[in-house]
């Protein structure tokens, strides 16, 4: 059985990106109540081959977008351009999130 992020939310748009052999990053747009959102969240090929959502993401509204891109631009900017994956950074969270506090 298919599981769906948020049951009350109409799917109008979606993007997929591969993570790796099993999972994959699902950008959903949808109406929910009066609302526009998007919902991020990691999704899994089940065992009978349908897509299956996990509880790994989120759902925002769309008026927070503009800021979520703004953040993911500067962790990118900031990111080794080398780095393929989590071990590879060598900077914490915090220590990012202060230097970028620094540069305002």
């Amino acid at each position: 059985m298919s599981q769906v992020s948020h049951p009350s939310a109409k799917c109008i748009w979606f993007l997929e990106h591969q993570i790796n052999t099993r999972e994959f990053l699902r950008v959903e747009l949808g109406i929910r109540k009066t609302h526009a959102v998007v919902d991020i969240r990691r999704w899994r090929k089940a065992p009978d081959g349908k897509t299956q959502a996990t509880k790994k993401g989120f759902a925002i509204s769309v008026g927070h977008l503009p800021a979520i891109i703004e953040l993911l631009s500067a962790a990118l900017a900031k990111a080794p351009a080398t780095a393929n994956n989590d071990r590879q950074l060598i900077a914490t969270p915090t220590s990012v999130t202060e230097e970028l506090r620094g540069a305002e």
